[in-house]
């Protein structure tokens, strides 16, 4: 090797480049390269040098940098690493494909260092995944929709309807109680359109899917999980709220902020942070496929099942949470949608209605912070414990009010209603505690999970409930073994 080449085999190409990119990459400004360093391992300076990026098929526009010199035994981190994008062929493309970004350091005609890497274009309507882009799904909840406006114009019908205000006006009546009741309208709303729930494919929530946008759900009536929470988070972002969308493993939730608020960050991998959201009465999480089929859950069980999926028993499920308001902030902004009048036939709109659920009544909430901040000083035992709750720091696995593991010392009870249960010990009734029946792979025992999805209750919990029920035998007692009477009371 001559003296000149053995001077040039000195550089290297390092690159930090996106495995995925799609048209929301494009319209939202991404960076497809996240670190780009070249290296001079020799002990001579390396000088009069180009930069060379090309990609075959053409996603990625070409590039040249012009590089001076590169020191001895150094790097040079390029800081400048804008790469256009071929916006109108991504924009076209309704399948994966790939394509191959080369990376070239010349001095003059000679090649001096090389790097190749592989990526995949995805289709316009397709997400990558919260493993390659979690912080892009915010492009695809799109409150601009057509659909989403006929969806809220139905939304405030059903309010009225139910004899309240038909106006979604944001926090504007700076009110939890409003705001559950607009949520509750389009809740109404979505299980009108009498939806069919499509499976997702696996892993989806790390891999991602192709999208429905909400114009696509309406003409044809089908939508998974995470079309169902893009769905109702473009709603409720149009309706002046502040959506959130959760996902568990094989699943996503949506949710909407009972007052202004946003998470701690644009997105948020601990489970901690949503669970004290939800128990302060920040956050309304719920269920959102409970919303499809022929007969609608009300939004209180969605609500329920939604809590219970991100409940410390199913921590271990939980993959992230994106703020959508957050991604606003941040320039992530909803991709274009394509104007198509879309008809509804009447056999529609009859279904539509018979498949609408009642408007829930909005539980007890709390004012707004801001407006508890200027009240006085709490009076009642009430007030004081809610002040108190609701100040509460520590809300972590630490706390051993709220965090008490099972132990030869701490048995676990299954008693969904506790008070009734306390009731009945201070009257002095006896009760008798028995173990949980056992899991049986038989024909003739109900599948838990099926009970639940049909019913939206759990199996279990309305068993328990029974049984607190003076001198009424359980509905269930085949699932009981024999050896084992049903409970008493």
């Amino acid at each position: 090797m001559s003296e000149e080449k053995a001077k040039l085999s000195a550089a290297t190409i390092r690159a930090e480049l996106a495995h995925r990119i799609t048209f929301a990459t494009h319209q939202c400004d991404v960076p497809i390269i996240a670190d780009l360093v070249l290296s001079n391992s020799g002990d001579e300076d390396l000088e009069n040098l180009t930069l060379h990026l090309d990609a075959e098929p053409p996603v990625v526009g070409s590039r040249t940098w012009t590089i001076d010199s590169i020191r001895a035994r150094s790097e040079l981190r390029i800081s400048d690493r804008r790469v256009p994008l071929a916006g109108s062929l991504l924009d076209s493309l309704t399948e994966r494909m790939r394509a191959d970004v080369k990376l070239e350091l010349r001095r003059g005609g000679n090649v001096v260092a090389e790097l190749r890497h592989s990526l995949i274009a995805l289709a316009r309507n397709e997400w990558g995944g919260a493993s390659f882009m979690p912080e892009l799904l915010a492009a695809f909840v799109m409150p601009n929709d057509p659909a989403i406006q006929r969806l809220l114009k139905d939304a405030s019908r059903m309010l009225q309807t139910a004899g309240k205000n038909g106006h979604l006006e944001g926090y504007q009546a700076r009110s939890r109680k409003r705001i559950w009741e607009i949520v509750a309208g389009i809740w109404a709303a979505v299980s009108a359109r009498g939806l069919t729930y499509a499976e997702p494919p696996a892993s989806f929530e790390r891999q991602g899917q192709k999208i429905r946008f909400p114009s696509m759900i309406e003409e044809h009536g089908l939508a998974t999980c995470l079309d169902t929470a893009l769905l109702f988070a473009a709603a409720i972002e149009q309706a002046g709220l502040f959506p959130v969308v959760v996902f568990t493993e094989g699943h996503a939730l949506a949710g909407a902020w009972l007052q202004p608020k946003a998470l701690s960050s644009l997105t948020v991998e601990d489970p901690m942070e949503i669970r004290k959201a939800i128990a302060q009465q920040d956050l309304l999480l719920f269920e959102t496929t409970m919303a499809t089929g022929r007969h609608a859950m009300p939004l209180s069980r969605a609500v329920a099942e939604a809590g219970r999926q991100v409940s410390e028993e199913y921590e271990g499920r939980f993959v992230y949470a994106i703020d959508i308001r957050q991604a606003r902030g941040r320039d992530i902004q909803p991709l274009s949608s394509v104007l198509r009048p879309v008809q509804r036939s009447e056999e529609q709109e009859v279904d539509s209605a018979r498949a609408a659920p009642p408007i829930d009544e909005a539980p007890d909430l709390p004012p707004f912070d801001d407006d508890t901040a200027d009240e006085q000083t709490p009076q009642t035992p009430e007030e004081r414990l809610e002040r108190w709750k609701r100040s509460l720091l520590d809300l972590s696995k630490r706390n051993r009010l709220l965090n008490l593991k099972t132990s030869g010392t701490a048995i676990p009870i299954l008693c969904p209603d506790p008070a009734r249960l306390e009731d009945k010990l201070a009257q002095g009734e006896r009760m008798t505690l028995i173990t949980p029946p056992p899991e049986r792979n038989t024909t003739d025992v109900p599948d838990r999970e099926l009970y639940h999805l049909r019913t939206g209750e759990s199996f279990i919990e309305k068993f328990a409930l029974e049984a607190l029920e003076p001198r009424r035998p359980p509905k269930f007692p085949h699932l009981w073994p024999p050896e084992i009477p049903p409970p008493l009371t």
